[in-house]
């Protein structure tokens, strides 16, 4: 059985749960970076990546899942960049809330969530730079 799964959508928040809990970590920032999108095949679902994007590519490491193949890292250049939050942290407690609408503010379940999801993120071979756009200490 699993403490906690991890789960998300590229350049959103990365979310964790324990079952009880739900913890979704936004940027630290308000222009979500650094974010880059690590891929063999530079294609978006219903497209090419385009020239300017790929001007942008360089090779990097491996992850443990690419089965020692070196992958293409293409800066996303997400970001709103007007000052205010693309995504927010929220934290519930769906056991009480399942409909998540009352976010809670309790500082010592977020830090057990954070161990969760940081833990998670390391298992899972997260991106280092990912650490830093959600303002987390890997």
């Amino acid at each position: 059985m699993r403490e906690a799964g991890l789960f998300g959508l590229f350049g959103a928040q990365v979310n964790a749960t324990d079952g009880r809990y739900v913890y979704m970590r936004g940027p630290a920032g308000p222009k979500n970076q650094p974010l880059f999108e690590y891929t063999h095949m530079p294609t978006h679902m219903k497209h090419t990546f385009s020239v300017r994007e790929m001007r942008t590519a360089e090779m990097a490491r491996p992850f443990a899942f690419t089965k020692g193949c070196p992958v293409m890292r293409i800066n996303a250049g997400w970001g709103r960049g007007d000052g205010s939050p693309v995504f927010r942290t929220w934290l519930y407690d769906v056991e009480d809330d399942p409909a998540q609408q009352r976010p809670l503010d309790d500082p010592k379940i977020e830090k057990m969530m954070i161990g969760h999801m940081v833990r998670l993120m390391k298992a899972n071979d997260a991106p280092k730079e990912q650490y830093k756009r959600l303002g987390l200490k890997a």
